[in-house]
């Protein structure tokens, strides 16, 4: 009877170890799921970010890896627009100094095609260049830690308590005559 109370005890322990791993694991699934639709539909993702990271420091078995893919390919349009505003502001510049040609002294006509091209980089708004974006930036992988304070340690550990006990419960006594 010892034995299958020990036994009942030590997989009892063991299953509800695994199922809140498993639970742990799901749960990370499911929030990593939820930050990668808010980056496709451009809603903010940093205080999801925040929660996950959380929750997968304080979860054993919760390690999650997630690409924030819509973020970074707006990141890149936004790398290409500011080159081709680049490009333009390169196009101003000569553009300026042919306007500016008929000065004779260099400095006036530095002058000239500097607030040529201010004036119309202010009428067309170009933004400021921006690097091209890292892929790696937008990869984010959170590792969960081997044992922490949450339900599957503590039911693993219980579980393995429960079988050193239940030996030394089993073992016969010693009779002293």
């Amino acid at each position: 009877m010892k034995r299958i109370i020990i036994l009942i005890a030590v997989l009892g322990f063991a299953y509800a170890g695994i199922a809140a791993r498993a639970h742990n694991r799901t749960e990370s699934i499911t929030r990593a799921n939820a930050i990668v639709s808010a980056d496709q539909i451009g809603e903010p993702t940093a205080p999801l970010l925040a929660s996950l990271k959380n929750f997968v420091k304080t979860h054993t078995g919760s390690s999650v890896k997630l690409t924030l893919g819509a973020s970074y390919t707006r990141a890149q349009a936004a790398a290409q627009a500011s080159n081709k505003s680049q490009e333009i502001t390169g196009q101003l510049y000569a553009e300026g100094q042919a306007a500016c040609a008929s000065k004779a002294d260099s400095l006036v006509q530095a002058r000239c095609v500097q607030a040529y091209v201010s004036s119309r980089l202010k009428a067309l708004s170009i933004a400021p260049t921006l690097a091209a974006p890292n892929p790696s930036d937008y990869i984010i992988n959170y590792t969960a830690p081997t044992t922490a304070a949450d339900t599957a340690t503590i039911m693993a550990t219980l579980s393995i308590l429960s079988l050193i006990a239940g030996f030394f419960w089993i073992l016969p006594k010693k009779r002293t005559v």
